[in-house]
């Protein structure tokens, strides 16, 4: 009886373990860049680059499309959208005389991805 039991609670834990994965949200789009630009500190090269957001860690990162290898990686958080839209919004600022991305929303979202950077000064949204 207690064999039985020990066994009923390891498949419930295990299933419970890979119910949490299942539900960590992670969004992701391939964006191209027509500038050179900053993410958590790291310079990236004007390209095509998959960019992905992780909900259970908070970490935005710039992956190359090709390899899949993380180029820059930044934390970031999720703030409430005002409305809806059918294109890629990024966010920029002005720092040291270099684009800072800011934040980035993705078509369909109800939610931006603001990019904590400390410092910056915001030039221009768009």
């Amino acid at each position: 009886m207690k064999k039985t039991f020990t066994r009923i609670a390891l498949v419930f834990m295990l299933c419970a373990m890979t119910g949490l994965v299942a539900f960590a949200k992670e969004k992701s789009r391939v964006v191209s860049f027509g500038s050179d630009f900053v993410v958590g500190g790291t310079q990236v090269k004007a390209g095509t680059y998959r960019v992905s957001f992780d909900s259970q860690t908070n970490q935005l990162s710039i992956l190359d499309r090709k390899t899949k290898s993380v180029i820059a990686k930044a934390t970031a958080r999720l703030e409430k959208r005002d409305g809806s839209s059918n294109a890629i919004d990024m966010r920029w600022a002005s720092k040291d005389n270099a684009q800072v991305l800011i934040g980035i929303s993705f078509p369909g979202d109800s939610e931006n991805i603001v990019v904590n950077e400390t410092g910056t000064q915001v030039a221009t949204a768009q």
